[in-house]
C-alpha cells in the first residue's frame, strides 16, 4: 500500500510539470510556407497553437502557428461532391465534415484532397474525429488512398496538416487522446505511390501520458517532440524524452529521469538498479550516473533482464502483490550476497546472484551472475 501512494504522489508531482489543455491564438502569419499552404487550400487558415506541457528540463515552444486545425475549422464549405463521396464511405455517419484542405503531400504535382468529420470543441476533451481520409481527385475521379485515419486504440481530437524541419513534404498531424489522462499524436505521410505511411507514432500505451511534437528552435518548422511518462510503463520514475527530426526521421537526443534518493539497504538497491535497467533511460546522465553507483560490475550490462521477462514481477514487488520477486539476502557485516528468483512469461523460473559491499555508508552491487534459466 505504500507503494501505491508514493506512485499517486509521484503522478501528482508530474503532472504539476503538465499541462493538458489546449490555447489557440487567432491571427494572421507572416511565415510564407504559411501563406502559400492558405493559397493551395483556396481559403484563409486560422492562425492556432497548441500549448505544450512543460516538461522537467525539456522546455520549448510549438511551432507551425498557422496550420488548419478540425479544431478551428467551423462549417467549412465542402464541394458536394466529396461531401456525396463522404456518404457513401459512410452511409451511417451522422458527424459533420470538420476538416477539409487540399495539399501536395507527395510532391507529385497533385494535391490530395484531406476531409474529416466530427464535432469541433473547445479542447481535445470535446473534440471528436470520427472518420479521416486522404482523397484524390483524378479527371473528376474520386478515389480513396489508403484506410481511414483514425484507426488505431485512441481517438482522434485534433488534424492539421505540418511541416517538419527541412523537409518540403507536407503531413498530417493528428492529435490523439483517451480523453482521459493521455495526449499524444501521429504522423501520417504520402508515399511516391500515393499511399498513406505512418512517419511517427508517440502515444503512452498505458493510457497515461502527454506527447507533444514540437518546434525547438521556433523557426515555424516542426524538429522533434517531447514525450512525458510517469505510470507503470515506466516503474513510476517520472521522465521526459526529446527527440528530434533529421533526416527525415526522429532519433532520441535526452532523457531527463525525476530520480528517488539512493536505496538505503540491499533490496532497494538491487530493485532501484533492475527499474533503471528496464525503462529507457538511454540519454539521461543521471540515471547513468545512478546505476554506475548502484552497480560496479562492468559485464553487468551484458544481462538481458528484459529480454527474461522481469518487467511484470518487478512491477509486482514494487506495488508489493502477488507474483513479484522472491529475495533471499545474507548479509555478514560490509559484505552482502542476495538470490533473486521469478517466474517468467513462460513460467520458467529465472534466478540471479548479486555480491554487494557497504562503503561509506552504502550498498553497491560488485557482481551479478545468472543462477537459473536460459
Amino acid at each position: 500500500m505504500k507503494k501505491i501512494i508514493a506512485a499517486v504522489c509521484i503522478l501528482a508531482l508530474v503532472l504539476s510539470f503538465a499541462s493538458c489543455g489546449i490555447a489557440r491564438k487567432e491571427g494572421g502569419s507572416d511565415n510564407p510556407a504559411d501563406n502559400s499552404l492558405a493559397a493551395e487550400t483556396g481559403e484563409d487558415i486560422p492562425d492556432t497553437k497548441d500549448t505544450d506541457g512543460d516538461v522537467p528540463g525539456l522546455q520549448a515552444t510549438d511551432g507551425n502557428d498557422s496550420e488548419k486545425d478540425a479544431g478551428d475549422t467551423e462549417n467549412p464549405e465542402i464541394p458536394q461532391v466529396y461531401k456525396d463521396f463522404i456518404k457513401q464511405l459512410y452511409p451511417d455517419t451522422s458527424d459533420d465534415v470538420c476538416f477539409l484542405a487540399t495539399a501536395d503531400m507527395n510532391l507529385d504535382g497533385m494535391n490530395e484532397i484531406i476531409i474529416a468529420t466530427g464535432a469541433s470543441g473547445e479542447d481535445h476533451y470535446t473534440n471528436y474525429v470520427s472518420h479521416l481520409v486522404i482523397l484524390e481527385n483524378k479527371n473528376g475521379t474520386i478515389r480513396q488512398l489508403g484506410d481511414d485515419l483514425c484507426n488505431g486504440g485512441y481517438s482522434v481530437y485534433q488534424v492539421k496538416l505540418v511541416r517538419m524541419q527541412d523537409d518540403p513534404k507536407k503531413y498530417l498531424y493528428c492529435g490523439l487522446t483517451n480523453g482521459v489522462s493521455l495526449t499524444g499524436f501521429k504522423i501520417i505521410g504520402l508515399a511516391d505511390d500515393g499511399t498513406p505511411f505512418e512517419l511517427c507514432c508517440s502515444a503512452s500505451p498505458t493510457g497515461a501520458g502527454e506527447d507533444t511534437l514540437m518546434d525547438f528552435d521556433n523557426d515555424g518548422q516542426y524538429d522533434g517532440y517531447t514525450q512525458n511518462r510517469w505510470s507503470y510503463d515506466v516503474l513510476y520514475y517520472p521522465l521526459a524524452r526529446k527527440y528530434v527530426y533529421e533526416n527525415n526521421a526522429f532519433r532520441l537526443a535526452e532523457t531527463v529521469v525525476m530520480l528517488p534518493g539512493y536505496p538505503e539497504d540491499i533490496k532497494g538497491v538491487i530493485l532501484q538498479y533492475l527499474s533503471l535497467d528496464a525503462i529507457d533511460v538511454r540519454g539521461s546522465k543521471e540515471a547513468s550516473e545512478r546505476l554506475a553507483e548502484l552497480c560496479s560490475d562492468e559485464n553487468a550490462g551484458e544481462i538481458d533482464f528484459v529480454g527474461n521477462d522481469i518487467y511484470t514481477p518487478l512491477l509486482n514487488t514494487l506495488l508489493e502483490i502477488p507474483d513479484g520477486i522472491e529475495f533471499d539476502i545474507d548479509e555478514q557485516g560490509d559484505s552482502a550476497r542476495a538470490d533473486i528468483s521469478y517466474r517468467d512469461d513462460s513460467g520458467t523460473q529465472q534466478g540471479y546472484r548479486f555480491e554487494l559491499v557497504k562503503t561509506g555508508g552504502r550498498w553497491t552491487i560488485t557482481r551479478i551472475t545468472k543462477t537459473a534459466g536460459q
